[in-house]
């Protein structure tokens, strides 16, 4: 691969690359989604935790990855997304609904829309992360 591009691994995703934003700029933010049991996780956690995030909202689902992106490039500098939503693709409104406690505690709330399409059309909330203004 040498002469061929980069492979970059990382910890992010839409969701974590703005909850951490929130968190860089002050805002006190809680991230509620749902994840896998691998290293995808730990490592994304361990990142976001580092950045500020509160993440004592998230759940875990024992059958399924957490997602995943890869982003390649080609020679002419096009990209092409590879998504694998894993556990994404879990979030149910019922999960949402046993999370309803921290809706009473902010003032704003971020979607990004990475959930199953009608996954959360049951519940009141469908996001998996909160930024409340400063702390």
């Amino acid at each position: 691969m040498a002469d061929h591009g980069v492979l970059v691994v990382g910890s992010a995703n839409k969701g974590a690359n703005q909850a951490v934003a929130c968190a860089k700029l002050g805002g006190r933010t809680y991230f509620v989604g749902k994840m896998g049991k691998d290293v995808f996780r730990d490592k994304l956690l361990a990142s976001m935790k580092k950045d500020g995030v509160r993440l004592n909202h998230i759940m875990y689902d024992p059958a399924e990855p957490t997602g995943i992106a890869l982003i390649t490039v080609d020679g002419r500098g096009q990209n092409t997304i590879v998504v694998v939503s894993g556990s994404n693709m879990k979030l149910l409104p019922s999960d949402l609904d046993q999370q309803k406690a921290i809706f009473a505690c902010v003032r704003v709330v971020l979607s990004t829309g990475d959930t199953a399409a009608n996954g959360c059309a049951g519940s009141r909330v469908s996001t998996p992360f909160w930024c409340d203004g400063h702390s």
